[in-house]
C-alpha cells in the first residue's frame, strides 16, 4: 500500500474528513484549507473522505470552501464516500477513489417534525435543497436531472464500487495521489510515466488507473 504522507511531511496539505459532515468537523477542515491557501495559492489542496454522511448545510460549508479558494483541490475516498460525503467527492477539481472503497448517493433525508402546517413548510424547503443538490451531481457527473431523478426513483440509496463510481463520473482516478516538489507534472497510469510541463510549484503523481 502507498505511503499516503510522502511527499507531504511537515506539510498540512493532506486533510482528513474522517466522521460525519458536522459544524465542527466541517470548520475544521474549512480552517485547514484556508491556511493552507493562505500560505501558498499554488499548492494542491488533498481532501481525504472516509465518511458516512451528515448535514447538508455543513456540506454547504465545504463546497463553497472548494470554490472559495485559487489553489487545486483533489479529493480522494478511502473507506466510504455516502450521501455527503460522495457530493463532496464530486466536487474536486480531480477525484480519486481507493480500489476498495464504496460510495453511496442518495436524495435528501428530512427528519422533520411538527405541525401539519409545519411540515408542509419543511418539506418545500427540503424538496429545494435536494433539487440544489441534485444539480451540483448533475453537473459534477456529466448527468442530467431527469436521469439522477430515476436512479433514485428505482434505487433510493445508489451504492457504487471504485470502479462504478469512475464510470458514472463521480470519480476520475481510481487509486491515491501524492504531492510531490518538482519541476513538472507526473502522470502515472499502468506503470507508464508521462511528463508534461507545468508552471505550479507543487505537483501531483496520479496513482491508478483512470477509466
Amino acid at each position: 500500500m502507498p505511503n499516503f504522507k510522502k511527499g507531504l511531511k511537515m506539510s498540512k496539505k493532506e486533510i482528513w474528513l474522517n466522521s460525519g459532515f458536522t459544524a465542527e468537523s466541517v470548520k475544521l477542515v474549512r480552517d485547514s484549507i484556508i491556511d493552507t491557501s493562505n500560505k501558498d495559492k499554488y499548492v494542491p489542496i488533498i481532501v481525504y473522505i472516509n465518511s458516512y454522511g451528515g448535514s447538508v448545510d455543513a456540506l454547504n460549508v465545504l463546497i463553497d470552501t472548494f470554490n472559495e479558494v485559487p489553489n487545486e483541490i483533489i479529493t480522494v475516498c478511502l473507506g466510504t464516500a455516502m450521501s455527503a460525503g460522495a457530493v463532496l467527492l464530486s466536487c474536486g477539481n480531480k477525484r480519486f477513489v481507493g480500489k476498495n472503497a464504496r460510495i453511496m448517493i442518495h436524495e435528501v433525508s428530512s427528519w422533520a417534525m411538527g405541525t401539519t402546517t409545519e411540515l408542509k413548510h419543511s418539506l418545500v424547503e427540503t424538496t429545494r435543497m435536494n433539487r440544489q443538490l441534485l444539480k451540483i451531481i448533475a453537473k459534477n457527473t456529466k448527468k442530467s436531472l431527469k436521469e439522477l431523478m430515476k436512479i433514485f426513483k428505482d434505487t433510493p440509496d445508489f451504492y457504487l464500487t471504485a470502479q462504478e463510481a469512475v464510470k458514472f463520473g463521480i470519480a476520475d482516478y481510481i487509486g491515491v495521489p501524492s504531492v510531490i516538489e518538482t519541476p513538472v507534472y507526473h502522470v502515472v497510469i499502468d506503470n507508464k510515466k508521462l511528463l508534461t510541463n507545468d508552471v505550479k510549484k507543487k505537483k501531483i503523481v496520479k496513482r491508478g488507473k483512470k477509466r
